[in-house]
C-alpha cells in the first residue's frame, strides 16, 4: 500500500469524524438554546444509528484507532439508555 493511498484514508476518516462532530455541536447547540429536536428516545436511537454506520465504516476502512472509539461511544450510549 502507497503512502499516498494511506494518506488519502486518513484524511477520509478523519474528515468523517470531524462531520460527526460538527453534527454533534449543532444539535446540542440546538438542544440547549432554542428547543429540544427529539425526544428522549429518540435522541437515544438516533446517536446508536449514527454510532453503527460509523462502525461500520470504519471497519470497513481497516481505521481500527477510529472503530474503538466508536465502540467505546456506543457501549456508553446504550449504557445510558
Amino acid at each position: 500500500m502507497s503512502s499516498k493511498h494511506k494518506s488519502k484514508e486518513n484524511n477520509t476518516s478523519d474528515s468523517i469524524l470531524m462531520a460527526v462532530v460538527i453534527i454533534f455541536l449543532i444539535k446540542n447547540t440546538i438542544d440547549l438554546f432554542v428547543f429540544d429536536l427529539l425526544p428522549p428516545v429518540g435522541d437515544n436511537i438516533f446517536w446508536v444509528f449514527i454510532s453503527f454506520i460509523l462502525i461500520l465504516i470504519f471497519y470497513i476502512k481497516r481505521s481500527y484507532i477510529h472503530l474503538c472509539i466508536m465502540l467505546v461511544i456506543l457501549l456508553v450510549g446504550i449504557l445510558n439508555f
